[in-house]
């Protein structure tokens, strides 16, 4: 189900501060065709098709934002609701946002990080069964650098960390299915780039690798 993890993810910048989330941790689990996903048993899930787009927030006045276009999340349900799991980002470029019009920073290149995520199946608003997903060690999620392109000057070039916790929302995470949509957003995240707080939203579709139907309660 709420293999809707991911990302990535993000990918990054998943990156979320280190601060409460609006949803709080509860007694769940996840089930595969039926059976909990208990002990010793893990079973292997992939969240594919991730677009991430995060806002960067203000670098040195300016609105700046992060989008991911190719990312993937491959990882592992244990019990009580818990994951673990890797994003890879990919095709990442910077933009500019000026008066509601997006403009690439051709300027700038960044890195496609790869970073080690764990999962928390939580209690959301209404009851609803959502996922959290934080970095497996610390607060930080991933270092983004900002580099020159070639032959030209990025006058945002320099490492950045990422921090944070996300929550993410799978539209029928308690019904049993093949894939469920994944959708993260801002709404009970946490997300700092560098300093700067940050929006995010990301969307991808989970499944269990076997293709078996899975849900979470």
């Amino acid at each position: 189900m709420s293999i809707r993890s991911a990302a990535l993810l993000a990918l990054t910048s998943a990156l979320i501060l280190s601060g409460a989330v609006s949803a709080s941790a509860s007694a769940h689990a996840f089930f595969v065709e039926g059976k909990e996903v208990a002990g010793a048993e893990t079973v292997e899930i992939e969240v594919s098709g991730i677009v991430l787009k995060q806002g960067l927030s203000t670098l040195l006045g300016e609105k700046i934002g992060q989008e991911c276009a190719e990312s993937n999340l491959t990882g592992q349900l244990e019990k009580e609701g818990k994951g673990k799991g890797e994003i890879k980002t990919g095709s990442c470029k910077l933009f500019l946002v000026s008066a509601g019009k997006k403009e690439n920073l051709t300027s700038c290149e960044i890195s496609s990080p790869t970073f080690k995520v764990n999962e928390s199946l939580v209690t959301g608003p209404g009851g609803v069964v959502e996922t959290e997903i934080a970095p497996s060690t610390g607060e930080t999620f991933f270092i983004l650098t900002i580099k020159n392109a070639a032959e030209k000057t990025c006058v945002l070039k320099g490492t950045y960390e990422v921090k944070g916790r996300y929550v993410c929302a799978s539209p029928e995470a308690e019904v049993e299915k093949v894939t469920h949509e994944v959708i993260c957003t801002s709404t009970g995240s946490k997300a700092t780039f560098g300093k700067e707080p940050a929006t995010f939203f990301s969307t991808g579709t989970g499944k269990v690798k076997s293709g078996k139907a899975s849900r979470a309660e």
